[in-house]
């Protein structure tokens, strides 16, 4: 099993105010810090009382970086996307000058 079946496998057992509709083909590369992604939005949510929808997930072709589309009733999640997504382009980088 890859680990983006485990992972979406994990995600609904752990995060129920989460809703993943798309089937989950993240790179094993960006597993890890996806979880973590998941886990603060499970966080916020979870301190809101609401439930957040990931209506699509789109993948960069270059960089394979995802990108997570949500439906969700908070203030703070522009910001929580921006941080995230410098998070994915910082393992990205890494990557390369290995």
């Amino acid at each position: 099993m890859s680990l983006a079946k485990q992972l979406q496998k994990i995600a609904q057992k752990r995060y129920p105010d989460i809703v993943i509709h798309p089937e989950l083909k993240i790179e094993d590369r960006y597993i890890f810090i996806s979880n973590r992604f998941l886990k603060e939005l499970h966080g916020i949510k979870q301190a809101d009382g609401k439930k957040a929808e990931i209506i699509n997930i789109e993948y960069d072709e270059k960089t394979g970086i995802p990108t997570f589309v949500l439906i969700a009733n908070s203030i703070d999640l522009d910001s929580f996307l921006d941080r995230w997504h410098f998070e994915f382009m910082c393992l990205y980088i890494q990557g390369v000058f290995k």
